[in-house]
């Protein structure tokens, strides 16, 4: 077992939090988005590998909530742009959540 320190984690993730301020100023410059649409860019990423996963390890549940997370959130950008975040946790954060539980508490 690998012990970690608390001064090992925060470095951890002072590294991943710059690794993902490049990344979005990189997107954010090189493709003119706002930042809605790059929040909406990472979660269809995300939602694209849930489905890949899916339809490699034939779990329908996975493929089921890749389309209806993306669909909500594509949605929820074109009709709600002022409450996207709002929406965004909703209908895309509450669903991954529910999820997990329900794998866990199917073992």
């Amino acid at each position: 077992m690998v012990n970690i320190t608390s001064k090992e984690a925060q470095a951890a993730l002072n590294d991943i939090q710059r690794f993902t301020d490049k990344t979005q100023s990189i997107i954010k410059l090189w493709l003119g988005l706002s930042s809605l649409q790059i929040g909406l860019l990472w979660i269809t990423i995300t939602m694209f590998g849930y489905i890949v996963a899916g339809v490699w390890l034939q779990l329908r549940l996975y493929i089921i909530l890749g389309f209806a997370v993306t669909l909500m959130t594509i949605s929820g950008y074109y009709l709600v742009p002022h409450y996207f975040w709002f929406w965004s946790a909703i209908f895309a954060g509450l669903p991954l959540v529910v999820v997990g539980v329900y794998w866990l508490r199917q073992r």
